[in-house]
C-alpha cells in the first residue's frame, strides 16, 4: 500500500508528473491512497471517502454507490 499527500500543493505540472507515477505504481503494486482537498485529484480514485471533524460523511465507490453518512467516529 501506498500513501501520498500534498500533491494537490504542487503545481499543475508538478502534480499531472507525480499522478502519473502514482498510477503506475497502482497498476503494479496494488492499493494507493492519495489525501488531498482537491476534487479534479480527488475524481481519479476509485473510491473516495469524504471526512469532516473526524467523521466520514460519504464513501463512493467507481461504480457511483454512495455509502449513508457515517454516524461514529472513524480514525484513519
Amino acid at each position: 500500500m501506498n500513501i501520498i499527500g500534498g500533491i494537490d500543493a504542487l503545481d499543475s505540472h508538478a502534480s499531472q508528473s507525480v499522478l502519473e507515477v502514482v498510477e503506475k505504481r497502482n497498476e503494479q503494486y496494488g492499493t494507493t491512497i492519495i489525501i488531498t482537498h482537491n476534487e479534479t485529484i480527488a475524481a481519479m480514485g476509485d473510491q473516495i471517502v469524504h471526512v469532516k471533524d473526524g467523521k466520514v460523511t460519504r464513501w463512493r465507490w467507481e461504480m457511483g454507490i454512495s455509502s449513508p453518512v457515517c454516524t461514529e467516529p472513524f480514525i484513519l
